[in-house]
């Protein structure tokens, strides 16, 4: 197992350094998810990488599920299970109720969802050979490496059971709306449309319409926001005669 403490201020050895030899920790200047990962991928050597972020867990059967699906299915690049969505303590759903699994047309859906969620485990060599996580990306480095990966030519398998935990924060960085609409067209825009398909590129270009309309109507949201609340703080601060 791998740790990457991504320039925390704390000391995760002091609790780590208790599974011996059984856990690698890595320390590096705080660069954001995608450069974490990228660190440990460079210090990993199993045949798949398995991501699990700070705040969210596995089951414990997980990776067993994991691991029997891929000696299953030796044409698969990524297998993912399915999970639970977590928030204040209370399950609110599971990940595939809000983005289905693609069992086919996966380089279509992949154009619409991030349906193979942000914790597959993924072969290692083919990651290496695309050039692991896009380190530009704030929010959407999931989302890109898997397009990349799956149009370039790899397939993806799910274990229908929900294994893992995903907490749900309001004050996450996959909560700033405007942020991962923004990363998202630029991820699709970046598609090159020639290897495309014509149902794949109708599928592209649906996905951009859609998420430009919802950019543009975030920013006029906050916008008026903005107004609302710069005409109050006039209000307030305005003399008293």
């Amino acid at each position: 197992m791998i740790v990457c403490d991504d320039g925390s201020t704390d000391a995760p050895e002091t609790i780590l350094d208790a599974f011996g030899g059984r856990v690698v920790v890595l320390r590096k200047r705080n660069g954001g998810g995608a450069s974490a990962l990228n660190h440990a991928l460079a210090a990993a050597t199993g045949d798949f990488v398995a991501i699990l972020d700070a705040d969210d867990f596995y089951e414990s059967e997980r990776l067993a599920a994991i691991g029997a699906a891929a000696a299953s299915r030796p044409d698969l690049d990524i297998v993912t299970t399915d999970a639970w969505l977590e928030q204040d303590g209370v399950r609110i759903g599971t990940y595939s109720s809000v983005n289905p699994f693609a069992v086919s047309r996966q380089r279509a859906a992949i154009l619409d969802t991030c349906f193979p969620g942000g914790w597959p485990a993924v072969r290692r060599e083919r990651l290496l050979q695309l050039g692991g996580w896009d380190e530009s990306y704030r929010v959407a480095y999931d989302w890109e490496c898997w397009s990349r990966l799956i149009l370039s030519g790899s397939s993806v398998g799910m274990v229908d059971t929900p294994l893992m935990t995903y907490h749900v924060h309001e004050g996450s960085l996959s909560a700033d709306k405007l942020v991962s609409l923004r990363e998202r067209l630029r991820l699709l825009r970046a598609v090159d449309a020639g290897s495309l398909s014509p149902d794949e590129r109708q599928a592209r270009d649906r996905a951009i319409a859609r998420d430009s309309r919802r950019l543009a109507r975030l920013q006029i949201r906050m916008k008026g926001a903005a107004l609302r609340s710069a005409i109050r703080q006039g209000r307030r601060s305005r003399p008293q005669a």
